[in-house]
């Protein structure tokens, strides 16, 4: 989950002053290279401009001022279309820095959904030209913070009107059905991660089953849910699958334990699905082995593009693939995944099965 830059007023050319804001936030780390942990996220800045009548003085080649520009930066913030994205109840730090801004106390202001709810004056700790400030504050439930700095009329002549940023807390209580910014979010973590997800907004099957196999690398319960567990994970940028044949180029892992199938290249995951391997009668085999033919159609036992491993064990489609081992030795995958899953693996590809 950064924060928007919202820059205001002009300031006289004669005193034209710089002013940064960071805010720093515990929670969503920027996606895939997204979200995810912390790459601080800067804002973009306002344009540099020049007065009225500087702009006249420059034909007559006098010298101008130009103003400087003001600039927000979010460090640790989860940036989605432009918004900051945190979790309920997060403890944010708000941090900042005023050059040549009269006083010895800035006002920090903050706005839920429009309405003020709370408003303090921050003691500055001034260096020369500099002044710095830090704050503390809890976020509270789902809503739109506006976090806002107010400066006095004296201090406004210098630096032009407060400058501020928004965040938006969203709810960790998804479940299917839900829709909105809030499962959006959630999808794009999950993708972040390598589980394969839609990026819909809507809590459907797909978004289901990367939930399912998230819960699954992780040693929760398998369901089909988000919580606040899981939240908390996917606000780290943590939660992700670690191989176990790093080094093994394109190939396949399949943990029995952990009924996952991970596709990886060149040392990084790239795919998550939850799978069903053997039942506890008819295990799945376990070791290193090479795809030695693949089938495109559906067979007599309803396996949809089937890749062979290893005598009849396959990596197949298949209709029912439940949170637990309930297959033959084969791996099912869910069959919405079934034709990716086919297009990916080649004759020869590696697949490595283990406990």
């Amino acid at each position: 989950m950064t924060a928007r830059m919202l820059t205001s007023g002009s300031v006289s050319c004669a005193a034209a002053i710089f002013a940064t804001l960071a805010l720093a936030l515990p929670a969503f780390a920027e996606p895939t290279g997204a979200t995810d942990r912390s790459t601080a996220i800067t804002g973009v800045t306002g344009p540099s401009g020049v007065s009225g009548a500087a702009r006249k003085r420059s034909s007559s080649k006098a010298k101008t001022a130009k103003l400087k520009t003001f600039s927000l930066r979010a460090e640790g913030a989860y940036r989605y279309k432009g918004r900051g994205y945190v979790l309920p109840r997060t403890n944010l730090v708000i941090r900042g820095r005023v050059e040549t801004v009269l006083g010895a106390e800035v006002k920090i202001r903050i706005l839920k959904n429009g309405k003020l709810i709370k408003s303090e004056n921050v003691v500055l700790d001034s260096a020369g030209s500099t002044s710095k400030f830090r704050y503390s504050w809890r976020a509270g439930k789902e809503g739109r913070y506006a976090i806002k700095l107010e400066l006095t009329d004296e201090q406004k002549l210098l630096a032009g009107a407060g400058k501020g940023t928004t965040v938006s807390v969203v709810r960790t209580n998804i479940r299917p059905g839900s829709r909105g910014v809030a499962v959006r979010l959630f999808q794009n973590r999950l993708r972040s991660l390598s589980y394969v997800a839609p990026l819909n907004g809507r809590f459907d099957a797909g978004t289901g089953r990367a939930f399912i196999a998230f819960r699954k690398v992780n040693g929760m319960s398998r369901r089909a849910a988000a919580g606040s567990s899981v939240a908390r994970k996917l606000a780290a940028g943590t939660g992700g699958f670690r191989l176990r044949y790093p080094g093994a180029g394109r190939h396949i892992e399949v943990s029995t334990s952990k009924q996952i199938m991970v596709m990886a290249d060149k040392g990084k995951v790239t795919r998550i699905y939850h799978v069903s391997t053997g039942k506890s009668s008819t295990p799945t085999i376990r070791g290193t082995y090479r795809v030695y033919r693949k089938d495109p159609t559906t067979n007599a036992k309803g396996m949809v593009k089937s890749s062979y491993f290893i005598r009849g064990y396959a990596i197949h489609g298949f209709k029912d693939v439940p949170i637990f081992g309930a297959s033959h030795g084969c791996v099912r995958v869910p069959i919405p995944n079934a034709s990716s899953i086919f297009r990916w693996v080649r004759m020869g590809t590696r697949v490595d099965t283990y406990f």
